[in-house]
């Protein structure tokens, strides 16, 4: 109910793809993740979403997300994200 709360503000999310956190449940090939997202001042938020098809291993995606709906996800480079962020996803 994130996506329709005037309360709740849109913001990007940062994760690193690990296929080992994605499953086709529905066996239609898109892929149920269930990672860790940070936002751009390097806090942690569990994220769901479902990728269309299986994503690449350790590639980083940036979420828009409202709240814990995720809105779209796009690709991530090194240098589009705050250097904390890029660091923490490459902790995990």
């Amino acid at each position: 109910m994130n996506q329709f709360s005037i309360f709740v503000k849109e913001e990007p999310k940062y994760v690193k793809i690990d296929n080992a956190k994605g499953k086709d449940k529905a066996g239609y090939g898109n892929y149920e993740y269930a990672l860790t997202g940070y936002d751009p001042n390097g806090n942690s938020h569990p994220v769901e979403f479902t990728g269309h098809g299986k994503l690449k291993q350790d590639h980083y995606l940036r979420l828009d997300t409202k709240g814990s709906y995720v809105i779209t996800y796009s690709e991530a480079f090194e240098n589009e994200m705050p250097k904390d962020v890029f660091n923490k996803l490459n902790q995990e």
